[in-house]
């Protein structure tokens, strides 16, 4: 074995086998080098090889506590440290667009970041709903062309479906393909969205990812629309696209105050109504997912302006009251 791959070795003992809680002494690093090369090596090469480490960047500390001629040594420093290491591995688990063989896959990835006793303490047992698990084929693939595309200002296509009453996947327009500009891919609300224009629309759509078929990169390009999408995305509620940016005032409870913190940021204008209520201005995007929003909130949330959606929200609770009303045979 030449140097060099000695010393590759031995790196990747001191990034698995030590961390900071876990030293290794010169003799346990000489015998698991050689369990791993098969071939002996001296106290004195190894000295040298933790030299030439160091001197390439990668740290090796001397464990300076410990008192006589026994000497520890350690790799410690790491891109990772064990707590975000954690929480990478919990998004994973808790995407609903990573299917659990992918989630299983990412998670052992994920844990090499770190040394195998820091591993050891990761949890991969965050307790999810099984079944909101996507089990769509390719859609890494998907995600990665949609960036590759964006990146490259190309335009893509793709088929694109949805669940009908008996729970099958079915491509709409006859699964005519979409053409589309695409400009962006959000993550919203558990789920990933293509922003993309089609034609000379004014407004882009939202595609959820998962609900693509058949993703591929055009070569062609387009023009660069300087499309606001972070203004785009703040006014995006339930991620319905198209529409008009308007003014509202809402009626609220304190107690969702922090809702609204949540899906709006903390600019927006608030006013203390009374013991139970405040007033605040926001403004989103007026399509039917505002009015759904809004319907949500039952008597948390009341619309005072403007009278349009107003009304819309009534028409749509008149809806629902007629419909429950009704008698049905079951």
């Amino acid at each position: 074995m030449s140097n060099r791959e000695r010393l590759m070795v031995l790196r990747d003992l001191f990034f698995q086998k030590t961390d900071e809680n876990h030293y290794k002494s010169v003799e346990e690093i000489l015998m698991l080098l050689e369990e791993e090369t098969g071939e002996s090596t001296n106290y004195k090469t190894l000295k040298a090889d933790i030299s030439a480490l160091n001197a390439l960047g990668f740290e090796v500390l001397e464990d300076t506590q410990i008192k006589g001629k026994v000497k520890k040594y350690a790799h410690v420093e790491r891109e990772f440290e064990p707590y975000e290491v954690q929480m990478l591995v919990d998004a994973v688990a808790s995407s609903r667009f990573i299917g659990k063989s992918e989630s299983k896959y990412l998670t052992s990835k994920l844990k090499k970041l770190l040394s195998n006793e820091q591993a050891k303490k990761i949890k991969t047992e965050l307790i999810i709903n099984p079944l909101a698990k996507s089990n769509v084929k390719n859609f890494h693939l998907y995600v990665s062309r949609l960036h590759e595309a964006i990146a490259g200002q190309h335009f893509v296509q793709f088929q694109y479906g949805d669940f009908d009453w008996n729970k099958h996947f079915n491509l709409k327009r006859q699964g005519e393909f979409y053409t589309v500009e695409p400009i962006g891919v959000v993550w919203q609300e558990s789920y990933y969205y293509l922003i993309a224009f089609i034609g000379e629309e004014a407004y882009p759509r939202n595609f959820r990812i998962d609900r693509m078929r058949n993703v591929e990169i055009l070569n062609r390009t387009f023009e660069d629309r300087r499309f606001d999408l972070n203004r785009y995305i703040s006014g995006s509620l339930n991620m319905f696209g198209a529409g008009e940016y308007i003014p509202l005032t809402l009626k609220c409870k304190h107690s969702v105050m922090k809702n609204m913190v949540d899906e709006f940021g903390s600019e927006f204008l608030s006013r203390k109504f009374d013991e139970e209520y405040c007033t605040i201005k926001i403004t989103a995007k007026d399509n039917p997912g505002l009015v759904y929003w809004l319907m949500k909130w039952g008597t948390s949330v009341e619309v005072i302006k403007p009278e349009h959606i107003r009304e819309a929200v009534r028409q749509e609770l008149n809806s629902a009251l007629k419909m429950y009303e009704m008698e049905h045979e079951v």
